[in-house]
């Protein structure tokens, strides 16, 4: 499954290029009819407590997530099933995302099984 896209709070992934997020970031919050009066679209995403899931392909390589760390539980279940799935293809700071969200700890005790 291709991870790349927006996590919604409610655990909803909408799955885009990914050079395509901020695109993608425009058609949903239209689609949800939500303001753009707060600055760029993907942080006012984020500010609604979405997570961005991108590939970085130059210098610290993998999957990255940018958002709040006060993740919902059904976030918690998609993180757990990318990290579950994926395990060795995240960036320093997707690691670091996933440590910040106790999902790193999960994953880790999952290898030891």
């Amino acid at each position: 499954m291709d991870y790349i896209g927006w996590l919604a709070p409610d655990g909803t992934l909408i799955e885009c290029k990914d050079h395509a997020h901020l695109d993608e970031a425009r058609s949903i919050l239209k689609h949800f009819g939500i303001s753009n009066n707060d600055g760029r679209p993907d942080q006012v995403l984020i500010n609604r407590g979405w997570i961005r899931i991108s590939l970085m392909t130059y210098g610290d390589n993998g999957l990255a997530f940018w958002g709040t760390t006060h993740i919902t539980p059904l976030q918690r279940i998609v993180l757990e099933t990318v990290a579950n799935q994926e395990k060795k293809v995240f960036s320093k700071k997707g690691l670091q995302f996933l440590k910040d969200c106790n999902i790193y700890e999960w994953l880790r005790k999952e290898e030891e099984k």
